[in-house]
């Protein structure tokens, strides 16, 4: 890979993951680009957030455990508005992008209820 132009590699994995993530190709074409991409993402992940938690409460037995959720749950909603006033001072409005980690720790989650430990 000798005379490889490093930003070349990086433009070319950005492009790949916007690709996989939302089915359409989307070019990052400066480091603002990829900063709303990871801004919108981290957004949708922190919303799907503040479902999963009051359910992860309601199943919780320890009464511990149960206020954690609780108390991760008002932590995440802290997240998602300070996100949005990220947005509200950059001018912006965040894109429909779809974050599948919470998506594979509810459905990890849901595996394992399924086995009934």
């Amino acid at each position: 890979m000798e005379g490889t132009n490093t930003s070349t590699l990086l433009d070319t994995s950005i492009q790949f993951m916007f690709l996989k993530e939302r089915k359409a190709a989307v070019r990052i074409q400066s480091p603002q680009d990829l900063f709303m991409y990871n801004l919108c993402s981290m957004y949708d992940a922190e919303q799907k957030l503040t479902q999963v938690l009051p359910e992860l409460a309601r199943e919780s037995q320890n009464p511990q455990v149960r206020d954690a959720f609780l108390q991760h749950e008002q932590e995440t909603r802290q997240h998602v508005r300070n996100l949005e006033q990220c947005f509200q001072i950059l001018n912006q409005q965040p894109m429909a992008l779809e974050n599948y980690a919470v998506a594979g720790l509810k459905q990890n989650h849901d595996t394992f209820l399924q086995q009934q430990p």
